[in-house]
């Protein structure tokens, strides 16, 4: 433990830091899950842009 840091402080910073260390950690995976989902998607029904009809503000 750090000095000068009462011991309730410590110990509330730390389990806040293991707190946001399993957030980002889920976080992580679930970002690499969409990431795989964005990969896999098929293209193939998607028109070419320059068949596309432009919205109507255009």
């Amino acid at each position: 433990m750090p000095n000068g840091v009462p011991r309730t402080n410590y110990r509330r910073l730390k389990r806040g830091v293991e707190q946001q260390q399993l957030l980002i950690t889920k976080m992580q995976d679930q970002m690499k899950y969409v990431v795989g989902k964005v990969k896999n998607m098929d293209t193939s029904n998607m028109a070419d842009p320059s068949e596309e009809t432009p919205p109507p503000h255009y």
